[in-house]
Formats: C-alpha cells, structure tokens, sequence
C-alpha cells in the first residue's frame, strides 16, 4: 500500500510541473476519439434503421377492381405459400380511404363520390427475399398474377443500404485504427517530454534503489489518464451533440453504456501501452 501510495504521489508531483501538457494531450485524444465515436454512432444508426425497414412492410399489391374472388384467392395463396413473404395484412378499399382521411384530413376527399383507392396486400418481406435476386423473382411473379395492378416498393433501395452500411463500417474500423494508434502515440508522446525534463531525477532514483517498476509506474498512470479523460470528454461531446440533434432535426441512437465502457477501456489499453513503449524507447530503465 505504501508503495503504491509513493507511486501516486511521483504522478502527482509530475502532473504539477506539467500540467499544460498533459491538458493539451488530453484535448488532442479528445477530438481524436470524437471522430471515432461519431463513425461508431453513424454506424449503429445505419444498422438500426436497415433493420426497422425489413421489420416493416416493404412492398404494396395492389390488386385490380376488376378481380373476382377466384383471382384475389390466387394471389391470397401465392402470398402464404411464399418463402419470401413473412407477413401479409389485407387492406381493404374502405381500410385504404380511412387511412387517407386520417392522414390530411377530411377535406382532402369531401369531394370524392366514389372510393378510387384499390385493395391491397401489404407485405413485410422475409430475410432472405434480400439475397441474390430473390426480391427481383417475387416482385416479376406477383405483377404475373391476374388479380395484380401493381407493386409498389421501397425495398429495392436495401442493396443500397447494405452497400452503403458496409463502406461505412470499413471507413469506420479504418478511422478507428487510425484514432487508437494516434491515441497511443499522443499518450506517449505527453509521457516522454514529462520524462526527459525529469530525466536526471528518475536516474538518480534508481541510483538510489528505485525499482525500474517504482520509476515507470506513474507515466503508465498519466499515460492512461490522458487517454481516459480524452475519450470521456469526447464521449459527453458526442452525447451533447446526439441531444441537440435529437431535439432539433431527427431522433438518432447514442452509443450504449457497454460500448461506451468498451470505448474507454479501449482509450485507456492504448494511452498506457504507448506511454510503455514512450518509456523503453526513452528512458533506458
């Protein structure tokens, strides 16, 4: 105990002559881990938001006023027998006109004599009508049906999403390397200018009996410092801008509280193993 109270106190005393830059290092790891928490947040919403759309209905039949039961049951059939299809919901014409009226209102259709809205079926699609062609192979097989006027669709623009999803994801891991390695390396960098203005005074420490451990200890704990306090910082930032965000322009997920301990953990592995590598390179002890 009183060793690592002595440890804690060399910090302390370090910290004290160097307080600008360990401040300045500490802010340089923040605007690093900002970026990469903003690539981790972009991603995560990019991947909730593709999953809401394959949860909901994705594509709309609508079928012909001219159909008769024997047609509307063919096509009724084909939706329940279909692999691609996990869920089907009718509308019906009636269904279709409340939904308008209660949409923009009465007035939009106080002037209609008669209903033109066609019955559908609303459709929420199956995973693997995403793979391949499959999505392709339905939509070419449902307009094929008699009882079919069209299809209407938005689930054409999922490859897109999926493509955009992954380039995201790699510039994301990309970023993030980048950020962890330019973490380590400001870590270190703020550990080795506190080293070589104090550098006589650790040699002559060990001269006295120091243990090598006694002499780099409290640089590992700075070095872990600059990174745990840049990433919380770049973490209440982010966290700051997801509440403006959410409150003026759209609602978007934050990181969770897993991720957030993961990113810090992250943070501080890094700070204190390039404050290591700062002081072996550095400081021959």
């Amino acid at each position: 105990m009183r060793w690592l109270f002595a440890v804690i106190g060399e910090a302390r005393r370090s910290l004290s002559r160097d307080m600008g830059t360990f401040l300045g290092s500490a802010l340089t790891v923040a605007l690093a881990m900002l970026l990469a928490g903003t690539f981790a947040v972009l991603v995560k919403n990019a991947s909730l938001a593709l999953d809401k759309l394959k949860s909901e209905p994705t594509v709309e039949v609508y079928i012909r006023d001219a159909a008769d039961s024997s047609t509307q049951s063919q096509l009724s059939d084909f939706l329940s027998a279909s692999r691609f299809v996990a869920r089907a919901d009718y509308i019906s014409k009636d269904m279709a006109l409340f939904r308008l009226r209660e949409m923009f209102g009465r007035e939009m259709i106080a002037g209609l004599k008669t209903n033109p809205l066609p019955a559908s079926f609303e459709i929420t699609l199956a995973p693997s009508a995403y793979e391949n062609d499959n999505f392709e192979m339905l939509v070419d097989s449902l307009k094929a049906l008699p009882a079919v006027e069209d299809v209407g669709y938005v689930a054409s623009v999922m490859p897109k999403l999926r493509a955009i999803l992954r380039i995201t994801s790699v510039l994301g891991i990309v970023a993030s390397v980048m950020v962890l390695l330019a973490t380590g390396f400001i870590a270190g960098n703020a550990v080795h200018l506190m080293v070589a203005r104090r550098h006589q005074a650790l040699h002559v420490m060990r001269l006295v009996g120091a243990s090598g451990a006694f002499v780099r200890t409290p640089y590992l704990l700075i070095g872990g410092l600059v990174a745990i306090i840049g990433t919380a910082a770049a973490i209440a930032a982010l966290g700051a801008a997801t509440v403006i965000f959410n409150a003026f322009v759209i609602r978007i997920g934050f990181l969770s509280l897993s991720e957030v301990a993961g990113l810090v953990l992250v943070g501080l592995t890094i700070g204190i193993a390039g404050s290591y590598l700062a002081l072996r390179k550095h400081l021959r002890i």
